[in-house]
């Protein structure tokens, strides 16, 4: 299943984004999240993000991710250890 998000995802809308993915997650074996247009990602959206790995791993379920510039500079902030390194990949 793939699940594209465009825009901003800030503290208005993450609660509203991580529910939707938790959603989508519980019925695929795999997940592709094309955030490749996403043009602001916030910590909210990062700790999101975290949580969408955890369901998987809990589930059996395989993700991924495409990343947009922004996308990219939240995770180099927030994961400078690369532990998602292997889920995503630049667009």
């Amino acid at each position: 299943m793939v699940v594209t998000v465009e825009g901003e995802l800030d503290a208005a809308n993450t609660d509203e984004f991580s529910a939707h993915i938790q959603l989508r997650l519980r019925n695929a074996d795999r997940l592709i999240l094309d955030l490749s247009g996403v043009t602001f990602f916030a910590a909210e959206a990062f700790s999101a993000i975290h949580k969408v790995g955890v369901q998987a791993a809990a589930e059996g379920a395989q993700w991924s991710m495409l990343t947009s510039a922004a996308v990219e500079r939240m995770l180099q902030i927030c994961d400078p250890d690369h532990a998602l390194s292997g889920l995503r990949e630049a667009s």
